[in-house]
């Protein structure tokens, strides 16, 4: 089984580098993969969020390295 974790990390790389919108990004995770509905509304919420808090996450990186 692959971890949800991976899956969210995957699904922002995709978004990094091909710009392509969440939606879609997070139906080509889920196809062919055998996720119950709580671990999709998981990698759901996580991918949001960090795509919400981008900019204060971009900033505390900067600051910090």
């Amino acid at each position: 089984m692959t971890s949800t974790r991976k899956i969210a990390l995957n699904i922002l790389n995709n978004f990094d580098t091909k710009k392509e919108k969440i939606p879609a990004l997070i139906r080509q995770s889920f196809k062919n993969k055998t996720l119950s509905k709580n671990e999709e509304n998981r990698i759901k919420a996580s991918v949001n969020e960090v795509i919400r808090y981008r900019g204060i996450l971009d900033f505390v990186i900067e600051k910090g390295s």
